[in-house]
């Protein structure tokens, strides 16, 4: 009775084996998708805030320089071909103006761009939480079920081990065993 409940059992406990191995592969196939997946988008959105912020930065400069051309407009300071005003012959009065111009209008510069980098890491931080944070709860359940069938495999292999044995142990009973008379 042994050898045949041995016999069946390996049979099924194989096949359940074989069943939990397809279901690992596949889900090891689908968590490194999405492993590579949420890699990718989170690399796709840190380049794209960071050029929209180097965009911002060059813009700023623009405004910079064009701001010192205004300032010194503004005091009545010629300008040079190099976009630089000319300071001399300058009096100390106007001199106090255009550095209390210029120093208000890069305020307002820097001001500027310190609220739109800020709506810019908001905008990304938005698209992270909408649309990776999805993807790496989806790869972490993934994880979760592949470990799962990672233990139920190691006790499909300890079934189909014992009934094995089962069998085998089974056979050698079933052995007739010879007596040699006298």
């Amino acid at each position: 009775m042994g050898f045949l409940l041995g016999a069946f059992g390996k049979l099924s406990a194989g096949r359940r084996k074989r069943e939990i191995q397809s279901q690992l592969m596949n889900i090891q196939r689908r968590h490194r998708r999405a492993a590579k997946d949420v890699a990718k988008m989170d690399k796709d959105l840190s380049r794209a805030e960071q050029n929209a912020k180097n965009q911002i930065t060059k813009a700023i400069s623009d405004a910079r320089n064009a701001a010192v051309a205004n300032a010194a407009g503004a005091c009545g300071i010629t300008v040079g071909a190099n976009g630089l005003p000319d300071f001399t012959g300058v009096d100390a009065n106007t001199m106090a103006q255009y550095n209390s111009l210029y120093a208000q209008q890069t305020s307002e510069l820097e001001s500027y761009k310190s609220n739109y980098e800020t709506a810019i890491s908001n905008y990304y931080e938005n698209i992270r939480e909408s649309q990776l944070e999805p993807l790496k709860q989806e790869e972490e359940l993934l994880q979760t079920e592949k470990e799962t069938l990672e233990s139920q495999l190691q006790v499909a292999e300890q079934d189909y081990e014992a009934c094995k044995q089962m069998e085998k142990d089974g056979a050698k009973n079933m052995k007739p065993e010879y007596t040699a008379g006298s």
